[in-house]
């Protein structure tokens, strides 16, 4: 089944470039049936956060808008640190390396 907040996400999307949600839309940007999206939109609107226009179109609620926006938000600011912490783990075994051949050249010059 859909991610929720694919969904929402995806809503969110269309919303910002002035386009309907359609169903079509909506399973070219998140996959899945179009039974499966109308399904996953039934339950979306049983939670508030969709309104459904039509059979074929939804819109987001002013919660579903909010909670879309702090989705994306909160996927943004784990995709940051996730690449922020990576970038230092690579770096730590350089700097490792660095500070024993620093000390390697310490001990030489000593004897």
């Amino acid at each position: 089944m859909h991610n929720d907040a694919r969904i929402l996400g995806a809503m969110l999307r269309l919303a910002r470039k002035r386009e309907s949600a359609r169903i079509d839309a909506l399973v070219d940007r998140v996959g899945g049936t179009r039974a499966e999206m109308r399904a996953a939109l039934r339950v979306l609107e049983g939670q508030g956060l969709v309104e459904r226009a039509d059979s074929e179109t939804a819109r987001l609620t002013f919660v579903g808008f909010a909670v879309a926006v702090a989705s994306r938000a909160a996927a943004t600011a784990a995709h940051a640190h996730a690449s922020h912490a990576s970038a230092a783990s690579a770096s730590a075994p350089a700097a490792s390396a660095a500070r024993g051949t620093r000390r390697r050249a310490i001990r030489v010059r000593a004897a």
